[in-house]
């Protein structure tokens, strides 16, 4: 087989220069194992090669993207540093969120959502907490009123960019209305804290911690209210199809690097890669066909639904296939290149990501059986 060729087309690698050139070139001179060091920042490169500004539309400053775009761009992060890819996912759901909704608000806040996104301002995301009888869409956090606004209680863990971050948009619960909320908070903000939580090397450089609040002080203005911002459910129903897109994206990157290990070895035929990357690559055809009705301004509850069918699919179909192509590479492999035993360790970490599967049972067989999704589904 011809190595070169398939990494060309497999990697993606392409799709990061053609939108984020310097990056690409900074990633691939650093190489793997020294881009995932915490030490390296490739948080810091990121935003230093215009990387926050990718998935933001032109006429709120930023490059304009679109989702398939961000998706092939963030299968070749996941291949260069795969914790630049899970880490950089939850500022592409949070840039999007302030897209969706400039749409509707006033022109001074419109104008402040552009000033951040010209700037390359990094937003860390606090929409799920990680808790096995927790929902994504049942803030833990609080907020009680205050004169000209709120103060929020609680605590997001985990926390990618944490280290990062400049805002930190967040979901909270009003415990004077029972309503919930999404709110913008500045890092910095008095009653904002990081403590450190990763302490594993597989993904330690996407700068996943904990984010406390101690009666941080968030005004009026900055408090979305999801019953009047959003009474269907709409925006928050697509942020999380945005989500799972780019974060399966840089898993099936980080995949992609492990099996074109075996693409030059004399005894590695081209039907034993098939038949060992096809799981992998047929996830990413099936993300590409929902990426494109994404594109075509699909925000059903059909599109969350397909979305969250595949990606259960790759979560059991993600770990025997890896496995297999471990073991093909053989102990010698195994025991001389890093990048395998990193690689591997990073993939598993693809299951803990929300939805939960109580939850995700909950929102198909509602589908199934009533044609909707409720975000408040038990």
């Amino acid at each position: 087989m011809d190595r070169t060729a398939l990494e060309s087309r497999l990697s993606h690698v392409t799709a990061v220069r053609r939108h984020l050139p310097e990056l690409a070139d900074k990633l691939e001179s650093l190489g793997l194992i020294t881009a995932e060091e915490p030490g390296t920042n490739v948080v810091e490169i990121w935003k230093t090669h215009d990387g926050p500004r990718l998935t933001a539309p032109k006429d709120l400053g930023g490059l304009g993207a679109t989702c398939v775009e961000t998706l092939e761009l963030q299968r070749g992060i996941g291949y260069l540093s795969p914790s630049l890819a899970a880490a950089t996912t939850m500022h592409y759901l949070s840039v999007a969120g302030l897209a969706d909704f400039a749409t509707t608000t006033d022109e001074a806040t419109v104008g402040l959502i552009k000033s951040l996104i010209e700037n390359r301002t990094v937003f860390a995301s606090g929409f799920s907490e990680g808790t096995i009888a927790g929902s994504v869409f049942r803030p833990t956090m609080e907020a009680a009123p205050a004169d000209g606004g709120y103060t929020v209680t609680g605590q997001k863990k985990p926390c990618s960019l944490a280290d990062s971050m400049d805002c930190i948009m967040a979901s909270v619960l009003l415990n004077d209305t029972g309503q919930r909320a999404i709110t913008l908070i500045w890092n910095g903000s008095p009653g904002l804290s990081v403590a450190p939580l990763w302490t594993s090397s597989p993904l330690s450089a996407a700068q996943t911690h904990a984010v406390i609040f101690e009666d941080v002080f968030v005004p009026d203005e900055l408090m979305m209210v999801s019953d009047v911002e959003d009474p269907d459910g709409r925006s928050e129903k697509s942020g999380y199809v945005l989500f799972g897109l780019i974060i399966t994206a840089g898993y099936v990157g980080a995949a992609t690097r492990l099996a074109l290990k075996l693409a030059d070895r004399s005894d590695f035929t081209e039907a034993d890669f098939v038949e060992l990357f096809s799981p992998i690559e047929g996830v990413w055809r099936a993300l590409r066909m929902v990426g494109e009705r994404y594109d075509a301004g699909d925000r059903s509850d059909a599109l969350f639904a397909d979305l969250l069918w595949i990606r259960l699919g790759l979560r059991d179909q993600l770990q025997p296939s890896v496995a297999r192509i471990v073991s093909r590479m053989g102990g010698v492999a195994f025991a001389t290149d890093p990048e395998i035993a990193y690689l591997a360790s990073c993939i598993s970490a693809y299951s803990f990501h929300p939805p939960t599967m109580r939850e995700s049972g909950a929102f198909l067989l509602d589908h199934e059986l009533r044609g909707e999704i409720s975000l408040t589904a038990e």
